[in-house]
């Protein structure tokens, strides 16, 4: 009211100004008028006065309407704006003025509906959601909850809006267990119990704006009842198992006994049999030995044929060779004496070359002299025979080289002289000794024909006794095949003494046993009841030195199932330290890793507890929480 008051009177005061300007400058405009004699200066002024405030009444008249019909339209839409800020997305600015602000409150209204609409369809899509979801400001008020919610908490979206997330009343609300708290210390999720509703599982997620800055939070809670009793169920069956293999162990221990009292009547049971077995043993490894024996015989005696034959065959293939020998004996003689002949003809060549080189070495002596005297000559002709003197130095020159190379060739010569007549000598000898050996070559060839012809006879009468041990060894193969039939029956009449009537009776009762383990393995009734506590308990973990945290799910009094809320390293069938110092707790057991996933594990006790599983009920009950 005040406000529009205040917008009134600065178009009323904006009016005035406006009216007083004008009635100055008709002031001005009207003072140099000319007077007539019929109106003198005083009336002339007082109609002018008159005249310049009418005009200004109807100036100011005219400006209040006109502010009137600006003011109400921005007025309205003033008011829209402000509930619309307010949270009422309902109202509509009305404007019945025409123009430019029309249209503007006509393109208002369309663009809210629009939005209206879009955040219908989103609010249709979250309330379809089968899990509860709620959204929170910054400040943990609320500002969204899905008909999910309300049905499992029984409070409507209106009643929650604006209050803190703890009005919804579950069991970690207030605590350091709440899911927005562990989401802020980085856990991911939260599992708690809900009297009345079960196990839920509450998970927060952070909630951006477009601009991608932090306005809040989304709380999700989805109820896990059946997978957590799924795992209690399995945690209670591994319980069972663990317990039936301790009796089936024991059962397999007293079937051990039973299966060694039997092993030892068999072996006083079988002696008789053990004595027949052995005689026949006894027997058949005489006539083992007999046969053996024969077969060594007749083995040698194959030996000695087949030697027999290669020396036939390596005799006549050594009278080959003699034969070949003697040809080639014959040749050599007849190439050596053809060798001595030409070492005569090469020795006589070699006598004519010392001739020549004889002649040769005159000439060059003769050659030396007459350079000397050129050289002679030349000096005493003095600068005149001074080429003459140099001829005379290169024939002299040339006449040494001349005498020094034919002095290497008779040297050549004398050494190929010595080395025939020594070939000459030899080649002597080898004829006398190729004389001899062709007659020792003969002579031995007689001596290998006659081996040849004894080494045929003795092949032959071998070859008669191999037949001979063939034929007997024979004979006592078939005695040892007898003697193995009967040995292998007596075995078998041994083997047949290992039924005993009441050890295996008793083996059947064990196994009656064992089959009433089995059986009870799929009895709830066995299962160690799994107790859940309904107060967060926190512990810790402790493998290889490293402490994890942990809440406890459920215990029993053979294991532990807890959520971690550090990575755990430990892997299957690893031992670790379960630690449980709040009251009424007070544990440090020692438990074996069953299973694992990406929050939650399974553990077994080493030891059951000493705990009954009443104390532990009590103890869930009593259970305070950690400061």
């Amino acid at each position: 009211m005040w406000r529009s008051l205040r917008v009134h009177y600065k178009l009323l005061a904006c009016n005035v100004v406006c009216v007083a300007f004008i009635f100055i400058i008709i002031c001005m405009a009207t003072s140099g008028l000319p007077q007539t004699p019929s109106t003198g200066p005083a009336d002339g002024g007082v109609q002018l006065w008159g005249w310049g405030a009418t005009f200004s009444v109807c100036v100011l008249i005219l400006g209040f309407l006109v502010g009137m019909n600006i003011e109400k339209p921005i007025q309205r839409g003033r008011v829209f704006a402000e509930k619309l800020a307010s949270g009422d997305f309902e109202v509509r600015w009305h404007e019945k003025a025409g123009g430019e602000l029309g249209d503007m409150a006509t393109a208002l209204n369309r663009a809210l509906d629009i939005v209206l609409d879009q955040s219908s369809q989103y609010r249709d899509i979250l309330n379809s959601l089968p899990n509860p979801l709620a959204t929170l400001d910054k400040d943990r008020n609320f500002t969204f909850v899905n008909t999910a919610a309300e049905k499992q908490f029984g409070m409507l979206c209106g009643d929650l809006l604006g209050k803190q997330c703890s009005n919804w009343g579950a069991v970690v609300c207030n605590t350091e267990h709440c899911a927005l708290e562990c989401y802020l210390r980085g856990i991911k999720d939260v599992v708690f119990h809900q009297p009345g509703m079960g196990t839920l599982k509450a998970m927060v997620v952070p909630l951006n704006d477009r601009a991608g800055e932090h306005v809040g939070y989304i709380d999700m809670v989805f109820d896990i009842t059946e997978e957590y009793n799924n795992r209690q169920r399995i945690a209670s069956l591994h319980d069972t198992i663990a317990e039936s293999a301790s009796e089936a162990q024991a059962v397999a221990q007293r079937q051990s006994q039973v299966f060694e009292t039997v092993i030892a009547q068999l072996a006083t049971t079988s002696g008789i049999a053990r004595e027949q077995d052995e005689a026949s043993k006894q027997t058949s490894g005489e006539v083992e030995d007999m046969n053996a024996t024969m077969t060594h015989i007749a083995e040698r005696a194959a030996d000695a044929t087949l030697n027999a034959q290669a020396s036939e065959e390596e005799a006549g293939r050594g009278a080959a060779m003699v034969e070949q020998a003697i040809e080639g004996v014959g040749r050599l003689t007849a190439q050596i004496h053809a060798l001595a002949g030409n070492m005569d003809k090469l020795n006589e060549h070699s006598t004519n070359v010392s001739h020549v080189i004889t002649l040769i070495e005159d000439i060059a002596d003769q050659t030396n002299l007459l350079a000397l005297n050129a050289a002679i000559e030349a000096a005493r002709a003095g600068e005149a025979g001074r080429g003459f003197a140099v001829v005379a130095d290169e024939v002299r020159k040339l006449a040494e080289k001349t005498m020094q190379a034919t002095g290497e060739v008779a040297q050549a010569v004398k050494s190929i002289q010595s080395s025939a007549q020594t070939s000459s000598r030899s080649t002597s000898q080898a004829v006398e000794l190729s004389t001899e050996s062709k007659e020792f070559i003969s002579q031995f060839g007689a001596i290998l024909n006659r081996i040849l012809d004894m080494a045929r006879k003795t092949a032959a009468e071998i070859h008669a006794i191999a037949s001979a041990a063939e034929t007997q060894s024979s004979i006592t193969d078939s005695i040892r095949e007898r003697m193995k039939s009967l040995s292998s029956n007596a075995q078998e009449s041994a083997a047949n003494m290992e039924e005993s009537t009441q050890q295996v009776t008793e083996l059947g009762e064990l196994s009656q046993q064992l089959r009433r383990i089995i059986d009870s393995m799929r009895d709830d009734k066995r299962r160690a009841e799994r107790i859940s506590l309904e107060s967060p308990t926190e512990g810790f973990l402790e493998h290889k030195g490293r402490k994890v945290r942990l809440f406890v799910v459920n215990i029993s009094t053979t294991g532990i199932c807890v959520q971690y809320l550090d990575p755990v390293r430990a892997e299957q069938d690893e031992q670790v330290d379960i630690v449980l110092e709040q009251a009424p707790w007070h544990l440090h057991e020692r438990a074996m890793l069953v299973w694992k996933d990406d929050q939650y594990c399974g553990l077994q006790w080493i030891q059951p507890l000493s705990l009954s599983t009443e104390q532990i009920k009590k103890n869930a009950a009593a259970s305070i929480p950690l400061s």
